[in-house]
């Protein structure tokens, strides 16, 4: 959905199931502060469909990922932008 000309906007739904809301920016590129109190500062997402949902964020938004841990008591995998950890899985 178009909002003005600020961005373009979505709810879309992982392959676990879980609701993503995503963002297109325009004249409003998205967070005007981060790490800092207060602003965003880490994202985690718990999932039941573990390899699909790692699989889909890598394919739809084309995120590289590190596993940090892949047997069945501790499976855990990082999102990156460059060398930077963004988000877990």
């Amino acid at each position: 959905m178009a909002v003005g000309d600020l961005g373009t906007m979505a709810m879309i739904a992982d392959a676990g199931g879980a609701a993503v809301g995503v963002w297109q920016p325009g004249l409003h590129k998205g967070f005007a502060v981060v790490d800092e109190p207060g602003a965003p500062g880490w994202f985690e997402l718990h999932t039941r469909a573990f390899p699909q949902t790692v699989a889909f964020y890598e394919k739809v938004f084309g995120v590289p990922t590190q596993s940090m841990g892949d047997t069945p008591e501790f499976r855990y995998t990082v999102l990156l932008r460059g060398d930077e950890q963004i988000a877990g899985v």
